[in-house]
């Protein structure tokens, strides 16, 4: 059993300066108003694990499990019986870089992301992406002065 959603949204910025800010992990809970916490227990690489906490739930661990430099990466989190894969892509287009984050909720639990889950992240990641734009703009424009 699984279930995917996607989100996808297309930003003002170049390819290099979105993939510096989205893959700064640790630096999220600073700039997306979903973060409270995202510590990872090394480099940005395949095989790291790292902690996470959004706001209102509970902490989360997960692993790099995929990565693409300047273009992609996926993290896996453990659920009951089954697990969580989150990939994050960019893809530069004539308007933009278009960012997509895909979930997939694998093995019992996909029930539960499908009803319970799936619907508030479709209504929060648009607004994560927004604050991703903003953090762009902040810190090239800090780097162009």
């Amino acid at each position: 059993m699984q279930h995917s959603i996607t989100c996808t949204k297309t930003i003002s910025a170049e390819m290099h300066e979105a993939w510096a800010v989205w893959s700064d992990l640790e630096a999220y809970p600073e700039w997306d108003p979903r973060e409270e916490l995202n510590q990872l227990a090394g480099p940005f690489a395949v095989g790291t694990t790292g902690t996470f906490k959004q706001r209102g739930r509970g902490a989360g661990t997960y692993r790099i499990t995929e990565l693409e430099p300047g273009k992609a990466w996926t993290s896996e989190t453990a659920l009951p019986g089954g697990k969580l894969v989150i990939e994050h892509s960019l893809e530069s287009g004539p308007n933009g870089v278009t960012l997509t984050k895909r979930y997939t909720a694998h093995g019992p639990m996909a029930l539960a992301f499908r009803w319970f889950f799936a619907r508030e992240i479709e209504r929060e990641v648009p607004k994560s992406f927004a604050a991703l734009e903003r953090e762009i703009r902040r810190r090239f424009a800090e780097a162009a002065e």
